[in-house]
């Protein structure tokens, strides 16, 4: 009888669970590589220092988001969707030149408008990093070397810049 007393007994040392924890914790940390997440240069305010840059209008796209939640690119509404194209074009057909491209909202416009419209220009930045990359070097840009990427990016010369306005 007694020894089925100590069956019963029996309980799992929760003592080196902390340990074995641990030991995971830092096996995940030193396997894991963290990368970093290219981004684009987008300044609230454009630093020009009182200059007026003398830009061509067909190196300049601005989109323009209203109250009502409506973007308008090139003097007509422009839906969401299109947006990526219009920015490709204006990029791809100004390599190794300087191009413009804004937005200037209405403050009360949603900012769910206001991410998806930024989103589409990354969008479109993007697709044109990759047709640049696959007209240069036949792979899409992250297949590329680091420094293959870097004669890329120096051939997108993209300034990109947002307003706030109020358009009552």
């Amino acid at each position: 009888m007694n020894k089925r007393q100590n069956d019963r007994n029996h309980a799992i040392n929760a003592g080196s669970m902390a340990d074995v924890a641990f030991l995971l914790l830092i096996f995940f940390l030193v396997t894991t590589s963290i990368t970093q997440l290219a981004s684009i240069n987008m300044p609230l305010v454009p630093d020009n220092n009182n200059h007026h840059l003398n830009t061509p209008a067909s190196a300049t796209l601005i989109f323009y988001l209203n109250k009502n939640n409506e973007v308008m690119a090139e003097k007509s509404l422009t839906p969401l969707p299109i947006v990526p194209e219009l920015v490709k074009q204006l990029v791809l057909s100004h390599k190794n030149k300087d191009c413009y491209i804004g937005i200037n909202y209405d403050v009360l416009a949603d900012y769910a408008t206001f991410s998806n419209l930024h989103s589409g220009i990354r969008k479109g930045v993007d697709e044109a990093r990759n047709e640049l990359s696959m007209q240069e070097f036949g792979l899409l840009h992250h297949a590329i070397t680091p420094t293959d990427q870097q004669k890329i990016s120096s051939l997108m010369q993209i300034h990109l810049f947002e307003a706030e306005s109020s358009f009552h």
